[in-house]
C-alpha cells in the first residue's frame, strides 16, 4: 500500500530515521580506511596492493549507484533499501572471514555494490520533502550520512587497534543488520515510478546528462573534489604511522575534526534554499584547496593537519549539499537517476583518488599527495567558474 506524505506534514521522526539509516549504511565505505596499514602487515602487501581494497569498494559503490539506484524511479525504493541492507550485512560477515587480500578485495566489491542503498534513501527524502524545503530535508539526511562516515572511520580505527580488522568487519555486520528492522518500520511506501523497461530507464540517465549542462558541471566539480578527498584518507594512516609513529586508532579519530562538515550540512541546505545552491557550492572548492595547501606547507605540524582536515571536510560537504539541491530541482521525477549521475562521479572519483593517492604516497610521499589534492581542488574551482 502506498504511503501518502504531503509536503506540510512530513514527520520529524521520519526525517531522523532516514538520516540515521542512511548514516549506518553510509559508513560501509569507510571502515577499511584506518585499517590499511594493518592489512598491509598481515598480508605482506605493498601500499599499492592494499589500496585495491578501498578502490574496489568505492568503484563498486559507483557501479551500484549507476546500475541499481536508477531502479528507484521504477520500483519501490523501500524494497530496494531493505534488500540491499540485508546483503550488505552478509557481505561484512564474509569480509571478516577473508583468508587472503584477494578474497577481501572481491568481498569489498559486494560491500560497495550493496552499500549503494544509502543513495536510495537520498532521492526518497528529496521526493517527499515539503515544497521549498528540499534543501533543508536533504541537509538533515546528508548530516546523517556524514556522521556515518565519521563513525565508520572512528569505529574501524578503534576496533582494528584493539581487536583486529576482522572484529571491525564483524561489528559492521551486526550494526548493519540491526538497522534493517528500523528501516522496515519507518520508511514509507511511495509506490513505483515510470513504467518503462530497464534498458529505457538506463538510456534515460544518459539523456538527462546530455539535457542539463548544470548537471554536467556540478557532477564534474564534485568528482574532482572527491579525488582529493579519497587520496587524503587513503594515505593518512600510513603517513601518521611513518611521520608521527601514530597507529590506526589516531587515524580513525581523525574523522572527529570532520564533524564540523557534518554539523554544517543542514545549514548549507537552508542557505541553498535561501540564496541559491550555485552560489553556496562555489565556496566548497575554495576551502578544500586552502586546506590541502596548508597541509602541504605545514606537514610537520599535527595541529595544522587537524585544523586543515576540518576545513577541507567543511568544503567537501558544502559543495555536495548545495550541488545536490541544484541537481534535484532539475527534474523531481527523475531524482534517483539524477542522484546516480552525481554519485557515480563522486565515488568514481573516490576510487581514482584512493589508488592514485596510494601510488603517489609510495613514490613521492606526503608532499606528492598534497600536490595531487591541491591540483584537483583548483581544477574544481575552474569548473565552477566556467558556469555561465
Amino acid at each position: 500500500m502506498k504511503t501518502s506524505l504531503s509536503g506540510a506534514d512530513l514527520p520529524r521522526g521520519l526525517t531522523l530515521a532516514m538520516a540515521f539509516g542512511a548514516g549506518v549504511l553510509g559508513a560501509s565505505l569507510h571502515y577499511q580506511m584506518p585499517m590499511l596499514a594493518k592489512l598491509a602487515g598481515e598480508f605482506s602487501a605493498t601500499p599499492e596492493r592494499v589500496g585495491l581494497v578501498p578502490m574496489a569498494t568505492l568503484g563498486a559503490y559507483a557501479l551500484g549507484i549507476f546500475f541499481l539506484v536508477p531502479l528507484g524511479d521504477r520500483f519501490e525504493k523501500r524494497t530496494l533499501v531493505l534488500g540491499k541492507s540485508i546483503l550488505l550485512a552478509l557481505s561484512y560477515a564474509v569480509a571478516a572471514l577473508s583468508v587472503s587480500l584477494d578474497m577481501l578485495v572481491a568481498v569489498s566489491i559486494c560491500i560497495g555494490v550493496f552499500g549503494s542503498a544509502t543513495q536510495d534513501i537520498v532521492p526518497l527524502a528529496a521526493r517527499i520533502a515539503p515544497p521549498g524545503k528540499q534543501g533543508r530535508v536533504l541537509g538533515q539526511v546528508m548530516t546523517g550520512i556524514f556522521l556515518g562516515i565519521l563513525f565508520g572511520r572512528s569505529f574501524g580505527g578503534l576496533i582494528t587497534e584493539y581487536f583486529g580488522w576482522r572484529a571491525a568487519f564483524a561489528g559492521a555486520a551486526l550494526i548493519t543488520g540491526a538497522v534493517v528492522p528500523l528501516l522496515a518500520a519507518t520508511l514509507p511506501k511511495t509506490g513505483g515510478g515510470e513504467n518503462i523497461s530497464y534498458a529505457k530507464l538506463m538510456a534515460s540517465v544518459l539523456a538527462l546528462y546530455r539535457r542539463y549542462p548544470e548537471l554536467r558541471q556540478a557532477v564534474t566539480m564534485q568528482g574532482m573534489l572527491l579525488i582529493a578527498y579519497a587520496a587524503f584518507w587513503a594515505t593518512l594512516a600510513p603517513m601518521l604511522e611513518s611521520a608521527f609513529g601514530l597507529g590506526p586508532t589516531v587515524a580513525g579519530l581523525f574523522a572527529i575534526p570532520g564533524a564540523a562538515g557534518s554539523v554544517i550540512a543542514s545549514h548549507v541546505g537552508r542557505w541553498s534554499d535561501a540564496y541559491g545552491p550555485r552560489r553556496i557550492a562555489g565556496l566548497g572548492p575554495l576551502m578544500v584547496a586552502t586546506a590541502f595547501l596548508v597541509m602541504g606547507l605545514l606537514q610537520s605540524s599535527i595541529v595544522a593537519i587537524v585544523i586543515a582536515t576540518m576545513l577541507f571536510d567543511l568544503g567537501i560537504r558544502t559543495a555536495q549539499v548545495a550541488n545536490q539541491s541544484q541537481i534535484y530541482a532539475l527534474d523531481p521525477k527523475a531524482g534517483a537517476r539524477l542522484n546516480s549521475v552525481l554519485f557515480l562521479h563522486m565515488f568514481g572519483g573516490q576510487a581514482i583518488g584512493a589508488i592514485s593517492g596510494s601510488i603517489t604516497w609510495a613514490h613521492y610521499g606526503w608532499t606528492g599527495v598534497m600536490t595531487l589534492c591541491v591540483a584537483f581542488a583548483v581544477a574544481a574551482i575552474g569548473v565552477h567558474l566556467s558556469r555561465r
